[in-house]
């Protein structure tokens, strides 16, 4: 099995987690049962699955990458500097941070 299709596996598994703990949510909302620790979760689930699609995008969008027959050049830069936006301005870095931070420490005291 090649690496990008490792990668793409793992994005699929990502998603599918997401999707999970939506739903989830969903019903704990409905049932007016509020849960902060699955919030969390999704919250950093999210952030994961938008890094990586970021990722896939920057990869496969690549100018540099001859294998695109089908794509032209501007369209593949146009595309290829949104993974970068994605990344660097879109992504809550401070919130996902927190939840990490957060979560190693309720991982450390328990």
């Amino acid at each position: 099995m090649s690496s990008f299709s490792i990668f793409v596996n793992l994005l699929l598994t990502v998603k599918s987690i997401l999707i999970g703990l939506v739903i989830i949510l969903i019903y704990l909302k409905h049932i007016d049962k509020p849960n902060a620790n699955i919030e969390m979760c999704k919250d950093i689930t999210e952030f994961i699955f938008k890094f990586l699609m970021a990722l896939l995008l920057i990869y496969v969008f690549n100018p540099n990458n001859s294998k695109l027959n089908l794509i032209d050049k501007r369209i593949c830069t146009v595309l290829f500097m949104f993974g970068f936006i994605v990344i660097i301005l879109d992504e809550k870095w401070e919130l996902f941070l927190n939840h990490i931070k957060t979560l190693l420490n309720y991982i450390r005291f328990r």
